[in-house]
């Protein structure tokens, strides 16, 4: 929930490595569509952007799919926010969730890039998934806003299983020690990426 955890590179790595390890079909869609920074990671420059699937998000088919959506040398396919904040502006979460689900018909595996603030598009992209890698740094104020994040997420019945606490940065000089984290949340931390 906290912007500077490693959300995006998370996202992007998982991605990848889904696609290289499973060999499925992989799609990474960007669920921030304000700054998100998929384009940028990914050195990527297109034209199209998960706005032009709104008028046909209930409706979406395969062609339609593969017109919007960037291939990537790495095997991934990619479905970038809009550039255009004013556009931006306009998507609902209806309309995400529309597109997630249609998206979702043709790809094996849909890795959603939906850090930052929790917005009804947030919450809506995080409704749908199967599973949450909740993303946090060892940090006062990132587990502070993780802390927060699992109150909600209990409130919202989420199963136990749904959510995967990553701790990026683990063992940083001058962070949270992992028993004191886990004691402090009552979660476990399903994987750490050490601080290199």
């Amino acid at each position: 929930p906290r912007g500077g955890s490693g959300v995006t590179s998370i996202a992007v790595n998982t991605a990848i490595a889904l696609a290289e390890e499973t060999g499925k079909r992989v799609l990474l869609f960007e669920g921030k569509v304000f700054f998100g920074h998929l384009e940028v990671m990914l050195n990527l420059k297109v034209q199209n952007a998960l706005s032009d699937l709104i008028p046909h998000a209930t409706n979406l088919d395969e062609g339609l799919i593969r017109d919007v959506v960037c291939p990537h040398p790495s095997g991934i396919h990619v479905l970038l926010a809009p550039t255009n904040v004013q556009i931006a502006q306009g998507i609902r979460a209806e309309d995400i969730y529309n597109i997630y689900t249609g998206v979702s018909r043709y790809y094996d595996d849909v890795d959603v890039d939906a850090g930052g603030p929790l917005n009804d598009i947030a919450v809506t992209l995080v409704d749908a998934a199967d599973r949450i890698l909740l993303v946090s740094t060892p940090d006062l104020a990132a587990l502070h806003d993780t802390s927060r994040f699992l109150q909600l997420s209990r409130s919202l019945a989420y199963p136990a299983d749904k959510i995967l606490m990553v701790l990026n940065k683990a063992g940083i000089e001058g962070g949270v020690k992992l028993r004191d984290i886990e004691a402090v949340l009552h979660n476990q931390v399903y994987h750490q990426i050490v601080y290199d």
